[in-house]
């Protein structure tokens, strides 16, 4: 960590004369111990002035919340303090001042700041993280330590990690900025492109940084959510757009009413379309780009919308646009972005019956997984700022682990921010993060649910490539390798980069090493055994569990349904005869269902819900002899060594079929 070496103080040449007295008292209080006061000055915004401050952080606290460059102080001397406030911030150059962006502090004489602040925040996750106080806490306090310690509230308790929507401002944006540039520089060009991803990779993220750019460059970029584009017809969708850019542009809306009916005659669509985008062209001197986010919407075989599915829509909308890139007379670039999960879009010739007028117009970019370097900066900044520091080594266990997919970096980050216990700061090493990451992958809301999100994207479009990582899960090596030679089955998994090429027997792994894991487990049960000892240890773990789950369930159902007294009877008679119940009855309900306690297996818990089958059948569902057949079943495969001879694979097979019968019930229960 680069450190300043630099000493509380305040610069000779500051003018005092700038602030009132009680601002004066809290510069000073502030460059005692911890500050270094720059340069002050007087901002006037919104019809309000404030002081400004620029404080400049001894080495303290660079090592304790990770601020190199100078932070700002707004103080606002006014009784009531509103969050507009913080925009004085962004008429400030951040960049150019080279200030901490992502933190700020703030005085008011409003004692209900915090409060104000709090609200503000739980609707602006992108925001700064702003240290707010009173002029009277800072002014009447004795305590060095006061303004650190609401430090470490404001920094160590906003979790920077947990932003799980789209991205619209730089401040917390990393990695990208090169693709980011590659995308705007084809506009600039005049030239289409698309981006696709699996979910959560920052596809709309990244959408806003071309925004940012172009905007930046005197473009315009007009954001179509094809989410709702879908919902209308080809012509319909085409005026939309129109008036969109109408709308973003601040163009006169009476230049364009002449038009506005025209879209609903099919037949005069294609030359009101050329009219309206021309004549905004030229009214507006700006290059413009249309970008389509989430574009399976509208795409044939993927929207939910009959006309764009069948793909007659898309067909007409295309035509419409990819006529006027083409014969786009005026002086101003016009070209379109496409963005989404599935290329199919731009990879089949024919659509309809017709020539797909988008067929390798372009070639698809496929968003990059976050490199080392990429997800170090990331993890550094923004946990240094939440009071970790993580180390090189964790920082490449984490990248490997989870292949560079930024969604699940960054929720990986913000599940040990929420259960780290120790004081911070504190190093995240290689052994810390494994800890957090056995019990990310654990937790219900853990890792698993970001799998099946990013998962759904081949288990509903890519059927084929999704039972290929499913072989290579099941480490199903000799099918996954003839299926390998078809180019186009590995295609997808290497342009999403969930599998890379190496030079092993197979041929290829994983490269988000996470899936692996979970696809693993959830198909656990599906790889080919070849010894007895493999299908023996599996027969054993999967009896123990429905054993355990059973003994839930029956303890569960039989008082619910027949109340204690009775239920207790039921369990007595199950495992000791009915000569027993006047002996046992005394002895509490649930310890008959501990194994450490009583003799109660698999075959007494098949013997109590087969005579007792009234109360049970509405969960299993079946017949009560169907079900006998399957508790047989179960309760014949015990320990392979317990036979003279081996368990065949059509006897295993019969058993996985059972089992997971069994399983599926209990999961549900």
């Amino acid at each position: 960590m680069e450190l300043n070496k630099t000493t509380p103080g305040i610069n000779y040449q500051i003018n005092f004369n700038l602030l009132s007295s009680e601002e004066c008292t809290i510069i000073k209080k502030l460059a005692k111990k911890y500050w270094y006061v720059t340069r002050i000055e007087k901002k006037d915004y919104n019809r309000s002035s404030y002081s400004i401050a620029f404080l400049k952080p001894v080495d303290y606290i660079t090592q304790n919340f990770n601020l190199i460059r100078e932070v700002v102080l707004i103080m606002s001397p006014y009784q009531s303090f509103e969050a507009r406030t913080l925009d004085v911030l962004d008429d400030l150059n951040v960049q150019l001042l080279r200030l901490e962006e992502i933190c700020c502090f703030v005085a008011s004489k409003d004692t209900n700041i915090k409060n104000v602040l709090n609200n503000f925040l739980k609707s602006n996750t992108e925001s700064r993280v702003v240290v707010p106080f009173t002029y009277e806490e800072i002014i009447s306090s004795q305590d060095d330590e006061f303004l650190i310690n609401r430090m470490r509230t404001c920094f160590y308790s906003r979790d920077l990690f947990g932003i799980q929507d789209p991205l619209k401002k730089e401040l917390y944006f990393f990695g990208r900025r090169d693709l980011i540039q590659e995308l705007a520089n084809k506009h600039k060009n005049n030239e289409n492109a698309g981006i696709f991803g699996l979910r959560k990779t920052g596809k709309t993220s990244i959408i806003y940084g071309v925004i940012r750019t172009l905007d930046r460059k005197q473009s315009y970029a007009q954001l179509i959510d094809c989410q709702t584009l879908h919902l209308q017809t080809w012509n319909i969708a085409l005026r939309t757009i129109i008036w969109k850019i109408i709308a973003g542009l601040n163009l006169k809306q009476k230049n364009f009413k002449d038009n506005y009916n025209q879209y609903e005659d099919q037949s005069k669509v294609v030359m009101a379309f050329e009219q309206d985008l021309s004549e905004i062209l030229r009214l507006s001197k700006k290059d413009i780009l249309l970008i389509f986010d989430e574009i399976e919407n509208i795409t044939f075989g993927t929207s939910i919308s009959e006309t764009w599915n069948t793909g007659q829509s898309f067909v007409r909308f295309w035509q419409v646009i990819r006529s006027f890139c083409q014969h786009n007379e005026t002086k101003q670039h016009f070209s379109f972005l496409i963005a989404g999960t599935n290329p199919q879009c731009i990879e089949k010739p024919t659509v309809a019956g017709a020539d797909n007028p988008i067929f390798e117009q372009f070639a698809p970019i496929y968003i990059p997984p976050f490199n080392f370097e990429q997800a170090e900066e990331m993890l550094t900044r923004l946990g240094g700022y939440m009071g970790f520091n993580f180390e090189k080594q964790a920082i490449a266990a984490i990248v490997d682990d989870f292949g560079g997919h930024p969604l699940l970096i960054r929720q990986m980050a913000s599940y040990i921010h929420r259960h780290e216990k120790n004081i911070r700061p504190i190093n995240i090493g290689k052994y810390e993060y494994q800890e957090h990451k056995k019990q990310f992958y654990q937790e219900e809301a853990g890792f698993s649910r970001y799998a099946v999100m990013i998962l759904k994207v081949l288990e509903d479009w890519y059927k084929d490539e999704y039972e290929m990582l499913t072989l290579l899960a099941k480490e199903d090596i000799e099918t996954f390798k003839e299926l390998a030679t078809t180019d186009i089955f590995i295609k997808h998994l290497k342009s999403y980069g969930i599998i890379e090429k190496d030079s092993t027997q197979v041929g290829y792994h994983f490269r988000i090493e996470a899936l692996q894991n979970y696809l693993s487990g959830q198909f656990r049960y599906h790889k080919k055994l070849k010894t007895d000892k493999d299908k023996e240890a599996e027969i054993q773990e999967r009896r123990s569990g429905i054993e355990k789950s059973l003994r839930t369930l029956v303890k569960r159902q039989l008082k619910s349904s027949l109340g204690e007294v009775v239920a207790k009877e039921e369990i007595i008679r199950s495992i000791y005869g009915p000569h027993e119940i006047g002996h046992k009855s005394n002895i509490a309900y649930s310890d008959f269902f501990n194994p450490q306690k009583h003799k109660i297996y698999l075959k007494t818990l098949f013997d109590t819900i087969e005579r007792r089958y009234d109360i049970f059948e509405n969960l299993f569902d079946v017949k009560i002899d169907e079900f006998k057949n399957k508790a047989q079943l179960l309760n014949r495969y015990r320990r392979v060594d317990a036979h003279s001879i081996s368990i065949s694979d059509a006897d295993f097979e019969i058993f996985r079929g059972i089992a997971s019968w069994f399983e599926g019930i209990l999961s549900e229960e």
